[in-house]
Parts: structure tokens; sequence; C-alpha cells
């Protein structure tokens, strides 16, 4: 895999709400452990006033080879856009799964805490 791209899209209740957009190809580093850098801004083309409280983003990371020019799911990971009907927002971690597709309804209790974490994601500024 030569570099990573990230997906994101807005589902409610099993289906998009809007198209997934994603980020360009970024390689990845190498240090005490691997690490992706984008430094990209994704604009919905959907009014947050008009979304569900049940709303949530899916984020799919994909890897590129640049060889074939084919791209691999390799884990995904969902966020509720609202908590106590407010939106989220702040810095945040959040925890993917090596699953290569997510369930096709996808709830925030998705997640098997028992199965390990292999990436995690770091949003620094979400508004």
């Amino acid at each position: 895999i030569g570099s990573f791209s990230l997906s994101c899209s807005v589902i409610y209740a099993g289906r998009r709400l809007c198209a997934e957009m994603g980020s360009r190809g970024a390689p990845a580093t190498q240090s005490l452990f691997s690490l992706v850098t984008w430094d990209e801004v994704i604009t919905f083309p959907i009014p947050v006033w008009v979304l569900p409280y049940e709303s949530m983003l899916v984020l799919r990371l994909s890897g590129i080879n640049n060889g074939s020019n084919t791209t691999a799911n390799l884990a995904w990971s969902c966020l509720p856009l609202y908590s106590h009907g407010r939106l989220v927002g702040g810095p945040m971690l959040l925890n993917m799964i090596s699953h290569a597709e997510p369930p096709p309804v996808i709830t925030p209790g998705a997640f098997d805490k028992a199965l390990p974490t292999l990436v995690t994601v770091q949003v620094s500024d979400w508004e």
C-alpha cells in the first residue's frame, strides 16, 4: 500500500443522506508507529439543521496500491453527530474497527469492545 485515504458519509437509518466525501491519498510516515496526516476540510452539502438527531458520521480508511491504482477498505468507525440533542464538537479520538465493511445498519453499539483496535483517528478540529 503506497498511500491512504479517508472517506466520510452521513447516514440515518441505514441510508446515506448525501454522497460520500473523500480525502486525497496521503503516505504513511514511520516513527514509533505509522502515522498518516491529512490536513483537509471535508464539507457536506447538507445543512446541519436538517439532520435527524440519530444521524451518524461514518469514516472509512482505505489503502491505495500505487502500482495498480486500486483501493482496499482497511477499517471504519462511526460517530453519532448529536449527543443529548446537541451537535458534538471539539477534538476527539475515534477507534476504527478493522472489518472491511461496516454492517448494513450502523449503531453506536455496533462495536465489539473485545476486538483489538488497530487504528485510532485523531480529529483535531471538529465543527
